[in-house]
């Protein structure tokens, strides 16, 4: 699903990469933005069960859930247009691995009984912080299934009462604001998680960026009509899986991603009980592909190898019986622990997205235009190509077994597989 006034933004947010950062000095007055839309920020608790359920993300079945680290929140940015204030958009970011089509089909249901057709599944786009520290149970979908708990309701519910109370907290506060647009960069927040594979690019194509990762942070703040220059809330994409916590961790947790957004909203409203701030601020997920916080970079942590990098290709290291796996190959953090890691990481974010927010007219982008969105249901296991080739269903492959530095996959498979005659000549794939 896109939303197409959501792009409208992005669009315009890019527009804000040729404007130099400002400093705290200079911050924008609230009579120089103008009031170009209707806007409305929420924020709600969907934490569910935090204990004797898999989390999702390592598909790791002994990664059972033991207490918890952090709360789960999800929040809620309405934008509509003051001309034709129906029309509207509305973007929800929740501390969880993703959302789920079963999910939103719930959550449209519960709208519609109390708002008509102002939200339906054409103007309300989900997305998942990508946290690996979530419980599971919320899919309808089998492997999701196959990869947590089976399906548990504590956590369905939480997930869609949680995204549908942000909602309606957003819609509360519908009112005349601002929304503007920066952008930064994180130094040290991420690193790319299979370097060999990106080798695999076209030299033409590396050589257009400075980096193989996406070192750029794009934010949007939101003002409303006579709040402070401080703003009301902010919402930015920040490429990083959320694996700070790493595929050890029994504990709860919204990762470096809801950290942050817990820095910037407690620094907000200080004395505030978490969850209860009035600033909303997402750090949502973006093009985080292969791109792990975890920057220390993947050492062998056991074996004949321990304390040495892993093969670079395909990320093991050596056993004891002399044969490789990626058994003892991980990545770590900038830390002394994964708690430490997920602090730095998310005061990297936060501390930019601070500067963002009090950043000079001159560095921001006002965005104005109408209000529009658009949205499709497409078959993606049935979907024509050109050439005539379609998609298919999907299956477990090479790929899903191998793993990655940020959780290893199981022997004998392992990253690079097909090129490696030590992996199982034959996978049966398993259509779901």
């Amino acid at each position: 699903m896109m939303a197409r006034a959501l792009a409208r933004l992005l669009g315009l947010a890019a527009i804000a990469a040729a404007a130099s950062a400002a400093s705290h000095e200079q911050q924008p007055r609230a009579d120089d933005l103008a009031e170009a839309f209707l806007v409305g920020l929420g924020k709600a608790d969907m934490t569910g069960p935090i204990a004797e359920v898999n989390q999702m993300g390592y598909a790791n079945p002994s990664q059972l859930a033991a207490g918890i680290h952090t709360r789960l929140f999800a929040r809620a940015f309405i934008v509509a247009d003051p001309a034709k204030p129906e029309t509207r958009i509305c973007f929800v970011s929740m501390d969880a691995g993703m959302p789920s089509q079963a999910q939103k089909i719930a959550l449209v249901r519960k709208l519609r009984a109390k708002f008509g057709d102002r939200y339906t599944e054409r103007n309300v786009l989900i997305s998942g912080t990508h946290t690996h520290s979530g419980p599971s149970g919320f899919f309808q979908y089998m492997l999701f299934d196959l990869a947590g708990s089976l399906f548990v309701n504590q956590t369905f519910t939480a997930f869609v009462d949680g995204v549908y109370d942000a909602i309606v907290a957003a819609d509360a506060h519908v009112q005349p604001g601002s929304i503007t647009a920066a952008q930064g960069g994180v130094d040290g927040g991420n690193i790319n998680r299979s370097p060999s594979s990106y080798l695999y690019n076209p030299a033409s194509e590396r050589s257009r960026y400075p980096s193989d990762t996406d070192h750029g942070l794009v934010q949007l703040n939101f003002r409303y009509a006579g709040d402070s220059e401080a703003g009301s809330g902010l919402f930015n994409w920040f490429a990083a899986h959320p694996t700070s916590m790493n595929f050890t961790n029994h504990l709860i947790s919204s990762d470096h991603k809801g950290t942050a957004s817990q820095y910037i909203e407690q620094a907000a409203d200080p004395g505030a009980l978490t969850g209860q701030e009035k600033f909303v601020a997402a750090f949502a997920s973006t093009n985080l592909g292969d791109v792990s916080p975890n920057t220390a970079g993947p050492l062998c942590h056991g074996g004949p190898d321990e304390g040495r990098p892993c093969a670079l290709n395909s990320s093991t290291c050596r056993m004891e019986d002399g044969t490789s796996a990626p058994t003892y190959c991980w990545s770590l953090g900038p830390g002394s622990d994964m708690f430490e890691s997920t602090k730095i990481i998310a005061r990297k974010q936060s501390d930019l997205a601070s500067g963002l927010r009090f950043a000079s007219v001159a560095a921001q982008t006002a965005l104005s235009g109408a209000v529009g969105f658009a949205h499709s249901f497409i078959n993606m296991s049935d979907y024509a190509l050109p050439g005539g080739l379609k998609t298919c269903p999907p299956a477990l492959g090479y790929g899903f077994a191998g793993g990655t530095t940020d959780g290893p996959g199981d022997p004998p498979f392992h990253q690079a597989c097909p090129a490696d005659s030590s992996c199982p000549s034959s996978m049966v794939g398993i259509e779901l």
